[in-house]
Order: structure tokens, then C-alpha cells, then sequence
């Protein structure tokens, strides 16, 4: 019995070194970016349905997990607030959480809706399901948090919110999920079984947050975008601005934050929507899914 105890401490010791080693690569490598750091394209997989309005993205083993939302009726301004203070109507949808093989192939499809709720979130992984977020597409709503198992076979429940949740990251090593409110303008912290620990709001107006994935050490890596209005002569345009930063949601402490000059072939930024990264081949690796219904996953590498 001493020899297996002592065997068992010992793997998970080493359990323990890996998954901190592993975040420590990541971190370390992202506080080396700049907004002159170069990237490369290395990949690009089209994905061969129709995937309406990508929200987020895991990359789990060979394949990818797409969350979505397929817009049935959109929502409608009010003229003015309504009793419980929404400006506009639901709207009719379809969340859906899609995965995909590496050829960009559709496998599997699972639809998720809960009443008005139809509005996926980004994503996150805690190492056995999916967490998401099922919101009403309208900001000061409601949302209902989610576990999915890896073969997308079943949506657990977990507990629901009275806010848009755009975004979700999940902290595996304390076992709480934080989430981001309608463009990131509040930051939540709850436990896996949904009591809330701490809320405030988010101290960086440079991104509206549209994915998060923890990468360790109470730190999360979150993408966005924000539009600017520029003013011509003649005219006025709005332009997408993108980035990427590092987060301590703990404390509200910016750690680092980057431009990112990535662009799709509709000229909108690649941070606009789904993020993921992973550590590949001595640098990281980013994954962008920014096209509305005819998607691309592109794969770049920032060069040291």
C-alpha cells in the first residue's frame, strides 16, 4: 500500500511540473510578442458547411469544437426600454456546437437552445468538457452554463446567470470558470456549480473579449477586437481593430496585451470571433476562425 501511495504521489508530482511547465512555455512566449512580431499562415482548413456565425474554438486532439449561432429572426430595437429594461427583442435562433475533423468535415451537430437563450459563447476546455454559455442575444440578459461532453452526446446544466455571458475560461487548477459579460465590459468568477466569487468591471477598453482559454497559473489568454470610426473627408468607414492579451481575472491585472495585423479575406480582422493556442514545434500556435458561414480555420505562428 505504501509503495502504490507513494507511486501515486509521485505521477501526480510529476502531473503537477508538466501542466505548470506547459503554461509557463505559453506565458513566457506570449509576453515576447509585439505589435511587430511577424506570424505565419502554416494552415488553413475550410470547413465544408455551413457554420453561420462562429462564436468559439477548441482544439481537442485531431479535431475542433465550433460553437455558433444561427440567426432565425434577428432581434429587434425598441423605441425605448422595455419594463425589465431590454432595448430591443430576442429574436429567434439556434446555438449549435460543431465538430469538426481536420479536413474540415462536419461530424457531429449538437443544437442547444433554452428558451430566448440561442446565443453560444467562446469556450473553454477544463481537461474532461466543454463549458459554454446559452444567451439571450441581447446584453443585460440571461444565460445558462453548460458542460459538454467531447463527442458532443450531452449538454449538462449547470447553473444560469442574469447577464449576456459572451465568453467563457475555465481554471482547472481552482475549479471555477470566469466569464465576460456583452463586450467584455464585465468580468465574472464563479465555482464549477455556479456560486459567485467575485465580480467587477474589466479595466481595458482596448478589446471587447469574444474568446478566452486558460493557459494556467490563474492567467487567461483572450481575444477580441474593437471598431473605430474614422472621419474622411468625404466619408466615414469603421475599421476593426484586433489584438490578443494576457489576463489575471483575480485581480483585473492586464499582463500583457498585443495588436494583432491579421486580416481575413473579407478584410475583417482575424480576432473577431473564435480563438484557440496551443504550444507547437518550440513556439505557439493560434487558431482564428473569423468568416461568417463559409468558414476558414487559419493556423499562424508568431517568429521569435
Amino acid at each position: 500500500m505504501k509503495r502504490w501511495y507513494a507511486a501515486l504521489c509521485t505521477l501526480c508530482f510529476c502531473l503537477m511540473l508538466f501542466t505548470h511547465s506547459s503554461a509557463n512555455e505559453k506565458i513566457h512566449r506570449f509576453l515576447g510578442l509585439t505589435k511587430n512580431t511577424p506570424f505565419t499562415l502554416v494552415d488553413k482548413i475550410e470547413c465544408r458547411f455551413n457554420t453561420y456565425h462562429p462564436q468559439g474554438l477548441l482544439k481537442i486532439g485531431d479535431h475542433f469544437i465550433l460553437s455558433s449561432v444561427q440567426i432565425l429572426e434577428g432581434a429587434q430595437p425598441y423605441a425605448q426600454p422595455d419594463e425589465q429594461g431590454y432595448d430591443r427583442s430576442p429574436g429567434r435562433g439556434i446555438g449549435h456546437l460543431f465538430k469538426v475533423d481536420a479536413e474540415g468535415r462536419l461530424i457531429k451537430d449538437l443544437q442547444l437552445v433554452e428558451g430566448n437563450q440561442y446565443h453560444p459563447s467562446g469556450i473553454d476546455f477544463d481537461g474532461s468538457y466543454i463549458w459554454v454559455s446559452l444567451a439571450e442575444y441581447r446584453p443585460n440578459s440571461r444565460s445558462t452554463l453548460f458542460k459538454v461532453d467531447t463527442d458532443l452526446d450531452r449538454a449538462e446544466k449547470m447553473f444560469t446567470v442574469r447577464d449576456h455571458i459572451g465568453a467563457l475560461a475555465c481554471n482547472r487548477d481552482l475549479q471555477q470558470v470566469y466569464g465576460f459579460s456583452w463586450g467584455s465590459r464585465r468580468v465574472y468568477c464563479w465555482t464549477t456549480a455556479g456560486i459567485e466569487l467575485y465580480r467587477y468591471n474589466n479595466p481595458s477598453h482596448f478589446l471587447d473579449y469574444q474568446d478566452a482559454k486558460y493557459i494556467g497559473r490563474d492567467l487567461v489568454l483572450v481575444s477580441g477586437l474593437n471598431k473605430w470610426l474614422i472621419d474622411g473627408p468625404e466619408n466615414s468607414r469603421t475599421v476593426d481593430i484586433g489584438g490578443l492579451a494576457l489576463i489575471r481575472p483575480s485581480d483585473g491585472k492586464i499582463i500583457h496585451e498585443v495588436p494583432l495585423n491579421l486580416h481575413a479575406l473579407d478584410g475583417g480582422t482575424m480576432t473577431r470571433n473564435p480563438m484557440d493556442v496551443a504550444s507547437e514545434n518550440q513556439s505557439l500556435q493560434f487558431y482564428f476562425a473569423p468568416e461568417d458561414n463559409q468558414t476558414t480555420i487559419y493556423v499562424f505562428r508568431p517568429a521569435f
